[in-house]
């Protein structure tokens, strides 16, 4: 061929392909055009922007569900938040909402932990957009939708959150439960709550839609968080009502009323609470002062039932973090040890903060970041030890453990089943290790000090079914731990959900050599008339110089 013929045809492709390459291609419509309906001055607590935009809910699916076009799983759209925040969201699933209204439930693309949940009905959209060092809120607002970019350094922290009412008048609306009938029937997986709200909060969120759809977010940012935290159970809302109260604009106040069934205050709630078979119930306020849970004792038992009530305020744009965060109040999690140090309902039952990788989790609070001139951000995670955030711990199993994530799972099971709402088969299941008490006779601790000492450890039952014949054996590899007279013992009858020590301590040696801050293991073989198990549990010690041990006392 002639060579200026190859050159000419080389040049040809070149030139096309060229062409081909650097042709313009459409952009992906994004889905928000900026407005100037409101003029945004001055943001609210915790709140580092904000802007007001038009939404194309065509990309969505529709504006309203009775003309929901169904995206297929996988769907993606461009999330402008801002001129110089950008997001792809990838489409999980479309639910229908009781509300009538209808969740646009997906992530954002190559983001890990990462949520986006939109509720969308009459071409109104509430949300909230997660990653792990980011939030955003899309609300309604003066007739405008208007976005927010939360300042996770300096969210409002619920201070004074947890409320010991006294003991309810008798309920007689009560329904049947798990501590009268001695029966559970629901497994766990499922946390039936209804939330109730005031007039003056659905006139804060723009009418009756645009607040059932911050509850049906906020449900969602929950559900959310205990699954990339790995906990077990997920929230399902029953019901939403409005009630006819005055807010006191005193929390402490608005939630003991709304607790006690015969004091003239939102009464109504309880007997709702039965008819749709809620096991918590949620208040949205529309005040600014946190939220609160209400805590029958320091534990999470089937006698809770009449406490399992928490507030919230819709107002401030960081109301998903307060709802799950007093959620997990109900669940038995506490703050981190720094402004809490209760050991109950479980040693490891809280919120956690690092320091060095300054974060918090959930359930802590901003006051030890603050104290050592730190700025931490607070993520959408329960604590857990066995996850990382940037690749460092989000929780902890030392001295001061935290592990919010393994006390929600633990008491799930009591939770769910305050009201009954599926019948499940009544089944063995397993017995598992909750708790411990220590004495360095006589005095009762948290930390094994070296010399004898006397073990008790609890037993939590989590099965459906009541267990007898319980016995456990305990056991140790630990060099520094000797174990002394009872290594085993018999244990009552548990009944569901129910906890329990050993009839005869557990006895044990520590090594006066032991390091300092030793982490001690054991090992407990337990068995009952519906089979045997294994389980597993540490317990922090401490040799003093010059301390004095006492002998063992046999009871």
């Amino acid at each position: 061929m002639n060579t200026y013929l190859k050159f000419g045809i080389h040049l040809f492709f070149l030139v096309l392909l060229t062409l081909l390459v650097n042709r313009p291609v459409a952009a992906q419509e994004p889905l928000f055009t900026p407005t100037d309906t409101v003029t945004i001055t001055d943001n609210e607590p915790g709140v580092i922007r904000s802007r007001s935009v038009e939404i194309n809910f065509e990309l969505l699916g529709g504006p309203d569900v009775s003309d929901l076009a169904q995206p297929a799983a996988g769907s993606k759209v461009t999330l402008n938040l801002f001129e110089d925040e950008r997001f792809v969201a990838v489409l999980d699933k479309i639910e229908r909402n009781p509300s009538g209204s209808y969740s646009w439930i997906g992530h954002v693309e190559n983001s890990e932990y990462s949520h986006v949940v939109f509720v969308i009905k009459q071409s109104v959209l509430i949300g909230t957009i997660s990653t792990v060092d980011q939030s955003f809120n899309i609300g309604y607002h003066g007739g405008a939708q208007i976005i927010s970019e939360l300042d996770l350094t300096d969210l409002p922290d619920d201070n004074n959150d947890l409320l010991y009412p006294a003991s309810p008048a008798n309920n007689s609306l009560s329904q049947p439960s798990a501590l009268a009938s001695n029966a559970w029937v629901d497994d766990g997986s499922t946390i039936d709550i209804m939330v109730v709200y005031t007039t003056n909060a659905r006139n804060g969120a723009g009418g009756t839609d645009k607040i059932n759809g911050e509850i049906e977010s906020a449900v969602s940012f929950t559900n959310a968080a205990l699954a990339r935290s790995g906990s077990s159970p997920r929230l399902r809302l029953v019901h939403t009502a409005e009630v006819n109260y005055a807010e006191t604009g005193n929390k402490n106040i608005d939630l003991a009323r709304l607790v006690n069934p015969n004091d003239g205050y939102m009464d109504q709630v309880h007997a709702l609470r039965n008819r749709y078979s809620a096991d918590v119930v949620s208040i949205l306020i529309q005040y600014w002062e946190g939220g609160i849970a209400a805590h029958g004792n320091r534990y999470v038992t089937t006698r809770d039932d009449d406490y399992a009530f928490n507030l919230s305020s819709r107002a401030p744009e960081s109301r998903y973090f307060t709802f799950a965060h007093e959620f997990g109040h109900l669940m038995g999690a506490n703050h981190d040890w720094y402004v809490d140090d209760r050991p109950e309902p479980y040693p490891y039952s809280h919120g956690y903060v690092d320091l060095v990788g300054k974060v918090i989790t959930l359930m802590a609070y901003y006051d030890r970041c603050k104290d050592n001139n730190t700025t931490c951000i607070k993520i959408p995670f329960y604590s857990n030890p066995a996850l990382k955030y940037n690749g460092r711990p989000i929780g902890s199993i030392g001295p001061k453990p935290a592990d919010n994530h393994r006390s929600i799972n633990n008491t799930a099971l009591t939770v769910a089943n305050y009201r009954f709402s599926s019948t499940p088969p009544i089944t063995g299941g397993p017995l598992q290790f909750d708790s411990y008490r220590l004495y360095n006779y006589p005095v009762q601790a948290t930390t094994a000090y070296c010399g004898h000492v006397e073990l008790y450890a609890n037993l939590r039952n989590q099965s459906l079914a009541t267990h007898t014949g319980v016995t456990a054996v305990i056991s140790t590899d630990d060099p520094y731990i000797t174990l002394q007279y009872n290594t085993d013992s018999a244990y009552p009858d548990l009944r569901p959900g129910n906890i329990d020590d050993n009839s005869y301590d557990f006895d044990f040696f520590i090594d006066p050599e032991t390091p300092d801050d030793h982490i001690a293991s054991f090992n407990l073989a337990i068995s009952s008339n519906y089979g045997s198990w294994q389980d597993e549990f540490t317990v922090p010690t401490q040799c003093l110089e010059n301390k004095v041990y006492l002998p063992l006392v046999v009871k």
